[in-house]
């Protein structure tokens, strides 16, 4: 197993492999790890996997379920939002902001999907690396460490950790929103998004569920222009 020094090592400069090529083999299912997001050579975010496994990866009798890093890098892969923190900072940090009034208007009308657009950014500008480790402790002793330190000096772009213990974590997770509101809001002619947190949550449920059968249509022609 990875020692500290090791594990940020290979999360710094070990191999990279591209969202675009999920599922990656070289990823073991049922272990515990952190792993390392980037565009090109910017370090984008770190987290870990495996909270719920036993140290050594010793999850019990095999079984074809995902846990632990496989199952986490999966779910990334995925571009979808619902309960997956990396995907919503994707979305929030890099894709809201490139928005065109027309897409912003279509998915209000359940004809583009934002989970789409933001599996299509992860696989085609994002690639990992990762790491194993013997137990969830030092998975998040190693995580924290990169949010507060980052790799070469470089926080992650989307997750960092303020330096002082007495800092609050809302001072990272909190302060984006009210900015990225309101530069939408502004191009968009929104202006209830000024007010409050409540228009970002607007935002965020345009994608409708895709168990009330309101996928967007696959076939540009089927939008209509009502």
């Amino acid at each position: 197993m990875s020692s500290s020094n090791v594990a940020l090592a290979e999360l710094r400069s070990g191999p990279l492999y591209r969202f675009a090529d999920w599922p990656n083999p070289a990823v073991p299912n049922g272990r515990i790890g952190v792993y390392t997001v980037w565009r090109d050579d910017q370090l984008i975010y770190v987290g870990m996997a495996g909270r719920e496994l036993r140290p050594s990866g010793d999850s019990g009798p095999a079984s074809a379920k995902l846990t632990g890093l496989r199952s986490r890098l999966k779910a990334h892969a995925s571009g979808r939002r619902s309960g997956d923190q990396f995907c919503v900072c994707v979305f929030d940090r890099l894709v809201l902001p490139a928005l065109s009034r027309q897409q912003i208007q279509d998915a209000a009308r359940g004809q583009l999907s934002l989970d789409a657009l933001t599996r299509q950014l992860i696989r085609q500008s994002l690639s990992y690396r990762f790491t194993l480790l013997s137990d969830a402790a030092a998975a998040r002793a190693v995580e924290r460490q990169i949010q507060r330190e980052g790799l070469n000096s470089e926080p992650p772009l989307l997750n960092p950790l303020p330096r002082t213990s007495n800092a609050t974590t809302a001072h990272h997770t909190s302060s984006p929103v009210p900015g990225a509101l309101k530069s939408v809001s502004s191009r968009f002619d929104l202006p209830r998004l000024h007010t409050s947190h409540s228009g970002w949550r607007l935002l965020m449920s345009l994608d409708p569920p895709r168990d009330r059968g309101c996928d967007p249509p696959t076939d540009p022609t089927h939008i209509s222009a009502s």
